[in-house]
């Protein structure tokens, strides 16, 4: 399974990539900006190596050298949708708010059931 994660912080990022990892989902990926996913998607759907899943946060920059912006989560899955591309979204943030566009919604935080909700969540949309 190829997933694509896009996080802008190591500490959250290195936490999800364990986590997969543990469960034996170990080729991932790393975008940190909507304009540096939605780049990475187009060639790997273009090169016949598509996601199989994304993983998102919420708040990262939209590009490289802008400051971090709210939405940026729901700006990739928008652009996605736009382009058609059927792909499955999972959105990992430590603010605890759900996204109807989302395939699931985690909610990170460092005490808690986030890496088993995270791992629940990718089995349930790679059915």
């Amino acid at each position: 399974m190829k997933i694509l994660i896009i996080e802008d912080k190591s500490e959250k990022y290195i936490d999800i990539v364990m986590t997969l990892k543990s469960e034996g989902w170990s080729n991932v990926e790393k975008a940190g900006t909507v304009e540096e996913a939605m780049d990475k998607i187009v060639y790997a759907m273009d090169s016949a190596e598509p996601y199989d899943i994304v993983i998102t946060d919420m708040h990262y920059p939209p590009a490289k050298g802008m400051p971090p912006i709210g939405d940026a989560g729901e700006k990739l899955i928008q652009e996605i949708k736009e382009k058609d591309i059927h792909l499955p979204v999972i959105v990992c943030s430590s603010h605890n708010y759900s996204l109807p566009a989302a395939s699931a919604f985690v909610w990170y935080r460092k005490q808690g059931a986030w890496k088993r909700e995270l791992i629940q969540a990718m089995k349930d949309v790679s059915r």
